[in-house]
């Protein structure tokens, strides 16, 4: 990852890897940007002026950018780029790069301005965007009363803190599967914890975090078998943690009336990237080994505990229930207990999808395009999923349905003229100052719970482009010299809901949502008919055409090459 040249097309770029970034920085006014290790189409990224030019003039960022840790030496060390410290670090900061977390600046910064390589002024540009943030909250006020300044120690780790921690690990909870209303379990029964780890609350936080207790440990937060043990009033709860010997996980899973079988995957984390997607063979074996000892006799709830998606090719058939947990944080024993038993009902959608394990063995991962081959994400991907992207399911059951019918139609369709939507160019000054697309349709989902106890549910709003074969048949060009996604999100709403209680859900797409790129990585939007899908990520779809009519496609946005 230090010395990885990425070569991304102009397409791929605009489509998939670069509008996160824009939307943090346009839409939510975010003022830290990182630079990271690799290089881009030949450049490294933190020595690339024109990436920043993207981000400043294009995006109208007004913060500071800062490299990852010390990747400004990357440039001279491991891409080869320059030859040496005083070039990586005038090239570095000369780009835009205003924070080295590293040595690089300290060491080699006044060689650099010595020898002629920058001037002052890069170091002055460099300085006023690291502090003026430090500005803004007040921290050079000594006169003044900053509240970010005068912040108490006792703020940290309030109650508060620990109420949205605790409700973010509650919400992020995925049920996968639950056959015949496996859980939620009752208490007061025998329990059997299995599985690597079950007695480590350390294992649920992930590897790259601070201090969590005052001792410097996890050990304030239960594990996982405290939790479930703590939860299980009236019953009594046992555990056991050896993957590498099933016998004693079975003869405890027999002994008891329920049994919680945890898979916990830990392959990737800071400074390590996964050479897999699938559970490691010892696990994998532990947990089907279990399965198929007593997931036939009596409740088995799979519980996967990952930071990455994981293939549980062997273990999806066999097991009766599977909660997604991902990392739940120090509160996610607790959440993860709630939802077993039922305190908390599971409302979460996949935000990725799940692959099968063969899956690494159809894809190029050096290679960056995101239709290559069998493609990748929701967006590309032609294969079938163990579960998709926005897939989760409830305790209790839940319906959607258009509020009303469509207030113009044409065989049906919505139609809309490109030429009466409200958009806006980038460079328009409403662009510049980081406000969105203008607004093309609204769409209102109406969403009833259906069943007999409260619960969330998610509405996901997706936008399917016009079908290449109905280009020749209209004779216009709707669709972009570039590959077509099978369909992209355009916006989600949560809503929670009483049981037999409705609730109308309003959503409006900007015109960005019926955009394309094509093969230059310029965004436009086309004449053709799109399809607008509304979907709780499984069960019956909502479908509504859109037809936008036009002689011509507008230009949205245009992309600046680097290379």
């Amino acid at each position: 990852r230090h010395n990885f040249d990425a070569q991304v097309s102009a397409f791929d770029l605009a489509d998939t890897y670069m509008p996160a970034f824009e939307a943090v920085v346009r839409e939510a006014g975010a003022l830290g940007i990182m630079c990271s290790y690799n290089a881009v189409n030949g450049k490294p990224t933190c020595g690339n002026p024109d990436l920043t030019d993207i981000l400043r003039e294009d995006w109208a960022f007004k913060g500071y950018i800062t490299s990852d840790s010390d990747s400004c030496k990357d440039i001279y060390h491991e891409h080869h780029f320059v030859k040496n410290g005083s070039q990586a670090t005038a090239l570095c900061m000369s780009s835009g790069t205003d924070i080295n977390s590293g040595n690089t600046y300290a060491g080699f910064l006044h060689a650099a301005i010595d020898d002629g390589l920058m001037d002052n002024q890069v170091v002055s540009n460099a300085l006023r965007n690291s502090y003026a943030i430090r500005m803004k909250l007040g921290l050079f006020d000594p006169h003044v009363s900053s509240p970010y300044r005068e912040i108490p120690l006792s703020v940290v780790g309030q109650d508060s803190h620990h109420q949205l921690s605790a409700l973010a690990a509650k919400q992020g909870m995925v049920l996968l599967k639950n056959d015949n209303r496996t859980l939620p379990y009752a208490r007061g029964r025998k329990v059997a914890v299995l599985g690597a780890s079950v007695n480590e609350s350390s294992e649920l936080i992930g590897n790259n975090a601070g201090p969590i207790c005052p001792d410097g440990t996890t050990r304030c937060f239960p594990s996982l078998f405290e939790a479930i043990r703590d939860g299980n009033e009236g019953g009594e709860t046992r555990m056991y943690d050896n993957v590498n010997a099933s016998g004693g996980a079975i003869e405890l899973a027999r002994w008891a009336d329920l049994v919680v079988l945890v898979a916990m995957d830990r392959a990737g984390h800071e400074g390590m990237d996964r050479q897999r997607i699938s559970l490691n063979a010892t696990q994998a074996r532990f947990c089907l080994e279990v399965l198929r000892a007593v997931a036939d006799k009596k409740p088995v709830a799979l519980v996967l505990v990952n930071g990455g998606p994981v293939s549980i090719d062997s273990l999806v058939e066999p097991a009766p229930a599977i909660l997604e947990a991902f990392m739940p944080g120090a509160h996610g024993a607790t959440a993860i207990a709630e939802t077993l038993f039922g305190d908390n009902n599971p409302g979460g959608k996949l935000p990725v999808t799940i692959y099968p394990e063969a899956y690494i063995h159809k894809v190029d991962f050096l290679n960056m395009s995101l239709s290559a081959g069998v493609g990748r994400t929701y967006r590309y991907y032609t294969g079938k999923p163990l579960f998709p992207f926005g897939y989760g399911l409830s305790y209790t059951s839940f319906s959607i349905d258009w509020s009303m019918p469509s207030p113009t139609a044409r065989g049906g369709d919505d139609v809309r003229a490109i030429d009466d939507f409200s958009l806006r160019i980038q460079g328009d000054e409403d662009q510049a100052n980081g406000k969105p697309d203008g607004i093309v349709v609204t769409y209102t989902v109406n969403v009833t719970n259906t069943g007999s106890v409260a619960g969330d549910e998610v509405v996901q709003m997706y936008v399917k482009p016009p079908k290449p074969q109905q280009d020749a048949k209209n004779g216009t060009r709707t669709t972009a010299d570039a590959p077509l996604p099978l369909r992209t999100l355009a916006a989600f709403q949560r809503a929670s809901l009483q049981p037999g209680e409705s609730k109308l859900l309003h959503f409006a797409l900007p015109a960005r949502a019926f955009s394309l790129v094509d093969s230059r990585g310029d965004r436009y939007v086309r004449p053709g008919r799109y399809e607008v899908e509304a979907s709780r990520g499984h069960g019956g779809v909502l479908r509504r055409g859109l037809q936008l009519t036009g002689s011509e496609s507008r230009l949205l946005a245009a992309f600046r090459r680097f290379w």
